[in-house]
């Protein structure tokens, strides 16, 4: 017997392509730990799930799905110092992508980041249902460098293009400064937006910072880029006599250091990492941009609160009072206020704002209500979204 055309197909019969530069462990960032978090779970839920990578290659055998790599193409000499050196590698990407799409004939294609401008180019009936996913849009916002807001500013275009040529865009929040940098930069209306949010990692064998003393330490982990804040961070962390923080992620030689702040490099190992949650009692996340940032997520599933700045879709986590403390960006003096009044607060308060961080963080944040969300998301635009194929 035949299946009716009427009837939804088989999760089995459905072909995403999913198209990323990288996934973790093999590329390190955010980004990649959200895709490979992505493809092992609509994999897991019975989707015919196909991968394709840049920057990586990897043996069949690594990986629970079929991964495709296609390298990523250096279209410049002079890489640093051509701003449009990266769109340009970007659209050569883009071409490979669509060839190898033809080829695959899938039902579904899943943009994380601007990845698929030569397949979106063509006219609409030659095309199925395209995803695009632009994570926290950080070119739409202040960088915390000038050569930065500069380099990134071509992205900006090529951004817009997917977002108004896919079927749906992704947003990592349902309200707030995300969304309307989707809505009104991009030109995305409303209807055409789908919420998938991060997912906090589950913590159940490192242990909860709710159960230790207080120490009065503060915590900084990320990258050693403008945007992450850090030189605003260490002028306010100076201002401070009786105070001691970590950075993880930032090279000891690489930035003059107030005598209370210690730097930590690039940590890869995770249990060191957990340490330093355990050790301290707030994250601080001064940043210009960003999007959802995971490093929240995982300072909630270890029960500490954290102060931030109010960029991208951060006021979802970090809710004011709540779970820590929101600031403006690039304000010195407010992170100062605000470090002061943290390391001031009486126990009763600040376990509260423990509990209600690893509330958030067990709640609607934890992996199984996020992948809950991811699979009937799927399930619904492959079975009823008119580009579906």
């Amino acid at each position: 017997m035949t299946r009716s055309n009427c009837l939804p197909k088989e999760r089995s019969e459905r072909r995403i392509l999913y198209v990323t530069d990288g996934f973790a462990p093999f590329v390190v960032g955010g980004m990649q730990v959200v895709a490979r978090r992505q493809i092992e779970t609509l994999a897991e839920a019975g989707f015919n799930i196909v991968s394709i990578s840049s920057r990586t290659e990897l043996a069949p055998h690594n990986l629970s799905w079929q991964n495709h790599h296609i390298p990523w193409p250096q279209k410049s000499r002079f890489r640093v110092f051509n701003p449009m050196r990266y769109v340009n590698e970007l659209r050569a990407f883009s071409v490979c992508v669509a060839c190898l799409a033809d080829s695959l004939q899938p039902d579904c294609i899943y943009s994380e980041g601007p990845l698929i401008d030569a397949y979106l180019g063509r006219p609409r009936q030659k095309r199925v249902l395209t995803i695009f996913h632009p994570h926290g849009l950080e070119m739409f916002q202040r960088k915390g460098s000038l050569f930065d807001d500069l380099k990134s500013f071509p992205l900006r275009d090529i951004s817009r293009f997917h977002a108004r040529r896919s079927d749906l865009t992704i947003s990592l929040s349902e309200k707030g400064k995300l969304v309307s940098i989707i809505n009104e930069r991009l030109g995305v209306p409303i209807n055409k937006m789908r919420v998938l949010r991060n997912a906090a990692p589950s913590n159940d064998n490192h242990g909860s910072s709710a159960d230790n003393q207080r120490t009065g330490r503060f915590l900084f982990i990320g990258r050693d880029e403008p945007r992450k804040g850090v030189p605003l961070l260490l002028r306010a962390l100076a201002t401070f006599e009786n105070l001691e923080a970590d950075l993880v992620g930032i090279p000891p030689d690489s930035i003059n250091l107030p005598s209370n702040v210690k730097a930590h490099g690039v940590i890869s190992d995770r249990k060191r990492i957990n340490d330093f949650y355990l050790k301290a009692d707030f994250l601080i996340v001064p940043s210009y941009a960003e999007g959802l940032p995971t490093v929240i997520l995982e300072a909630f599933s270890h029960g500490m609160p954290v102060i931030a700045t109010d960029v991208g879709a951060v006021a979802d986590l970090v809710r004011n009072k709540q779970t820590g403390f929101l600031i403006p960006p690039n304000n010195v003096q407010a992170l100062i206020d605000v470090i002061d009044r943290a390391r001031q607060l009486d126990d009763k308060t600040y376990r509260k704002l423990q509990s209600n961080a690893l509330a958030l963080a067990n709640g609607e944040y934890s992996r199984k209500c996020v992948d809950r969300e991811l699979v009937a998301l799927f399930d619904t635009l492959l079975n009823t979204y008119p580009g579906a194929r």
